[in-house]
């Protein structure tokens, strides 16, 4: 059955208008992410746009796979809509539980990192932070607020520097130095 020419590439333009795209280079200076990509062996495609979530930003590492749109089924009009890294996934969540990770260390052709979560939801509510150094705010932080109904437990040293201002009572205290002057109407 012959179609002629139009229709045969229509039909060509519709089976290219999703693919899948390997990355290699990332350019994350302007105001869009713009990759180097490997849609088929050898077709090398360059500026191809990624579209992120709004309120994150992530870099892949080149060798990470994606899913390119081609506008109209054209090759030259890309958009990367989704990224995964099969290398680094982090795997073994339960149904309805979410994780922020990252990859450390990785070389610059992607191999070689570990994967490092960040923060992890679990079913029950519960959520965990992760990190050898946590950092809480910057020098525009004002105020940082800690609200809990049962209370707050801290395993391990706690340093204070500046003051330590307590409102309430205390029932227990071990071991407390104080260096400097301690004022208010109790006793050490």
């Amino acid at each position: 059955m012959d179609y002629g020419d139009a229709h045969l590439r229509t039909h060509y333009r519709m089976r290219n208008t999703v693919g899948r795209v390997t990355l290699h280079l990332v350019d994350d200076s302007g105001p869009v992410q713009v990759h180097q990509g490997e849609n088929y062996t050898g077709e090398v495609r360059d500026g191809m746009q990624r579209v992120g979530s709004f309120g994150v930003s992530a870099v892949p590492l080149p060798g990470a796979s994606g899913v390119a749109l081609y506008q109209g089924g054209h090759r030259g009009f890309h958009s990367i809509v989704g990224v995964e890294d099969p290398r680094y996934r982090l795997r073994g969540l339960n149904g309805g539980e979410s994780a922020l990770y990252m990859v450390d260390g990785a070389a610059g052709d992607g191999t070689g990192g570990t994967m490092r979560r960040i923060v992890q939801g679990l079913l029950g509510w519960a959520v965990s932070l992760f990190g050898a150094t946590i950092a809480i705010g910057d020098g525009n932080t004002q105020t940082v607020t800690i609200t809990a109904g049962q209370g707050v437990t801290i395993t391990g040293n706690l340093t204070i520097t500046g003051n330590l201002t307590v409102q309430g009572s205390t029932t227990t205290v071990q071991n407390l130095t104080i260096n400097g002057t301690e004022s208010g109407g109790g006793s050490t």
